[in-house]
């Protein structure tokens, strides 16, 4: 979704008003994108009379001030005021920010509503109705304090003058089709029913390339035809077009392909060939690198880096690293330059030469590597994985290093724990990291890089790490005794009953398919009536409900209510489990969906683990989030030490599934808790703050 601001000029407050298409209580006036114009601002407000919060139903929360308002009176004073002392600049105008100058003055002259109301619920990024939405709605408030009326010496030579000098950026988009963004401007608007002209103007392409951070397409023009004769599509060039008809790039630039990258947009003129000519635009279509300068494949890492491809003589495309917006050379030669992929705030530009130079979003060298491939920077701890080919080992080699470029852990192991290939190491209780030799010996080391033990005891070449207990073996032939390594105390607990070979062949079943657990059956009414009738489900449910027994009786009912539902509708009356779960985890997985203390998320879902702080529950509690594998432990400990002083405490329950569950309890309910978990054969454990 575009981070977009909208000017609606409205006869009524705008918590009263049906917001649709063609309600005669609506003017739409203008939109911008990625910033709120000065002119916006200045419209909306001065230093004496600054805008109004009011609610809003154009969301779904109508009673929380959402918004703000302004007297159209005062808007009209302002504008006139604006013309007034401006009036020797404006008359300068190129042609065609005189006509639009002049669209906007009689815009606002003409209207006869009564409020000017400004739509930047975009550009807060708390949710409804909180302490941070409303800090953040009153710093788009005072942004009309940079204009002092009373004072035109300083009016003329302060903000109110980068108006003037930069209509293009600090105008607006000013049409009547912004009335489009009272809606939620997605990609599936398929046949644009509100915008007919969109579709006999406009076809798609094939891909449907929607570009959410400016909610458009690109789309190829219809030549017209006689009405008889269905019309064809030009491909010859496309545009940049929102699905409500405002042309971020129009046709007349030729281009053939634009995406959205690092803030801009970047347009190309081919996309076939290996060079194609680039340009840059701001989000609002104004040009900021033209085609006349001419650079090739384009990519932006940040305001501050692009790169840009050339041919050599020798026939092989290199690409150039350069500041922005100097275009001086930063670095030469390279063949892969990388910044989306991690999203860590680290640059990657290999050369030809296999050095790995690690930069930052301004340019600044962190540090080089050779024959590297650099995973993730965690954003916390500041440690990646890192893997070498070294020119006098075929082995690959994994070691960790710190985001300064000093190496943590050599880079001589076979393997690091970690999330995934590129993840950063997994950081265990007491700031632990595991490591694996060649010879599949497991060493733990600190965060910094202290060896604190090499075992000898083999792991698995893939690491198996479960409950800060890594799976291994006291030696390598068939009746090697399976256990767990402790992290912690470093002891060996022995699996009595599996030798190395009972592993394996285990393992070689599962991957075909054939359990090794038995299976038991139960009555689905039967099952509910145990259920219902224990003192676990008694228990477990006034826990969650806070001692209320109503509540829990409502629970329970709730919750039977949809175990019978589903299984009517399923038509089954059985319900098979094994032998590693019980009556109660079999309840348990449609009790903790619905019921109170317990939270749910995604286990990538930051978003909803960072707004928990909008919740009274959570006032007070601050993150600074993270992307990336480890991002919800960091924010899941961070909330733990936020709750300690409340005399609280954060347990992760373990689920069957990709999403992760905790319960916000007090300190004496955590150990009866978790003692029915347990009952239930469901992992639990509190998070250490």
């Amino acid at each position: 979704m575009a981070k977009s601001c909208t000017l609606f000029a409205i006869d009524c407050l705008p918590n009263s008003i049906e917001w649709h298409f063609d309600n005669p209580q609506i003017e739409a006036w203008a939109e911008w994108f990625s910033h709120i114009p000065l002119l916006f601002s200045y419209l909306m407000g001065d230093l004496e009379h600054l805008p109004e919060k009011v609610a809003s139903n154009t969301y779904v929360d109508t009673q929380s001030l959402s918004t703000l308002i302004t007297p159209i009176s005062q808007v009209k004073q302002r504008w006139n005021f604006l013309n007034l002392h401006f009036q020797q600049d404006i008359q300068n105008f190129p042609l065609d920010i005189a006509e639009k100058w002049q669209h906007i003055d009689q815009t606002i002259q003409t209207t006869h509503k009564t409020w000017l109301m400004l739509d930047c619920t975009l550009f807060n990024d708390a949710t409804f109705g909180s302490k941070k939405f409303l800090k953040q709605l009153e710093q788009i408030s005072e942004l009309s304090k940079q204009f002092n009326l009373n004072n035109i010496f300083e009016f003329k030579h302060s903000t109110a003058n980068q108006i003037i000098q930069r209509p293009q950026f600090e105008l607006g988009w000013w049409d009547r089709k912004c009335i489009a963004r009272i809606w939620d401007i997605q990609a599936d608007f398929e046949d644009f029913w509100w915008n007919e002209d969109f579709s006999k103007q406009w076809a798609l392409t094939e891909t449907r390339f929607f570009q959410d951070a400016i909610d458009a397409f690109t789309v190829y023009p219809k030549n017209k035809k006689l009405s008889s004769k269905k019309p064809t599509v030009d491909h010859a060039f496309s545009a940049l077009v929102t699905p409500y008809g405002r042309e971020i790039l129009p046709l007349s630039l030729e281009i053939k392909m634009a995406f959205v990258q690092g803030g801009f947009i970047v347009a190309s003129k081919a996309v076939k060939d290996l060079l194609h000519p680039s340009a840059l635009y701001d989000l609002n279509g104004n040009e900021i690198l033209p085609f006349s300068k001419g650079f090739n494949n384009i990519e932006v890492y940040s305001n501050a880096l692009i790169s840009h491809s050339i041919l050599k003589e020798d026939g092989e495309i290199i690409q150039q690293l350069l500041h922005f917006p100097s275009l001086s050379l930063l670095q030469d030669n390279l063949k892969f330059i990388d910044y989306g992929r991690y999203e860590d705030g680290f640059i990657r530009a290999e050369g030809c030469d296999q050095k790995l130079n690690v930069y930052t979003p301004q340019g600044d060298l962190v540090f080089q590597l050779d024959h590297a491939i650099l995973g993730k920077i965690n954003a916390k701890h500041g440690l990646a994985t890192l893997r070498q080919f070294k020119s006098d080992d075929q082995r690959e080699n994994y070691g960790v290093i710190n985001k300064h470029g000093e190496m943590i852990i050599p880079c001589e192991y076979q393997n690091i724990e970690r999330g995934f290939q590129d993840s950063p190491p997994k950081i265990f209780k007491g700031g632990k990291i595991v490591a694996i030799d060649h010879d599949l010996k497991i060493n733990i080391f600190n965060k910094k890089g202290t060896l604190l033990i090499h075992s000898d005891y083999y792991s698995l070449p893939y690491l198996h790490v479960q409950h800060d207990k890594i799976l291994c073996f006291d030696g390598l032939n068939d009746e090697a005794q399976c256990g767990y390594f402790d992290i912690h105390s470093f002891e060996f607990i022995v699996n009595e009953e599996m030798t190395r070979a009972d592993y394996f062949t285990a393992l070689h079943d599962a991957l075909l398919g054939r359990s090794t657990e038995a299976q038991f059956e139960i009555k689905i009414n039967a099952w509910l009536e145990q259920v219902t009738a224990s003192a676990w489900l008694h228990d477990i449910s006034l826990l969650l409900c806070e001692q209320d027994q109503e509540q829990a009786t409502e629970l329970i009912h709730s919750t039977n209510a949809f175990i019978i539902e589903e299984f009517e509708i399923s038509q089954e009356d059985v319900l098979v489990y094994c032998e590693s779960q019980n009556i109660y985890t079999l309840y348990w997985q449609y009790l903790n969906v619905a019921a109170p203390k317990l939270y749910h998320f995604d286990y990538k879902d930051t978003e909803s683990l960072y707004h928990l702080a909008d919740f009274d529950e959570f006032t007070g509690w601050q993150w600074s989030r993270m992307d990336g594998d480890e991002s919800m432990q960091d924010g899941m400990e961070s909330l733990a030490h936020y709750l300690k002083p409340h005399h609280k405490s954060l347990l992760y329950i373990s689920t069957d599934h990709d999403s992760i569950c905790f319960a916000v309890l007090e300190n004496i309910e955590v150990e009866s808790f978790a003692a029915l978990l347990q009952n239930a054969l469901i992992h639990c454990y509190v998070i250490d703050a």
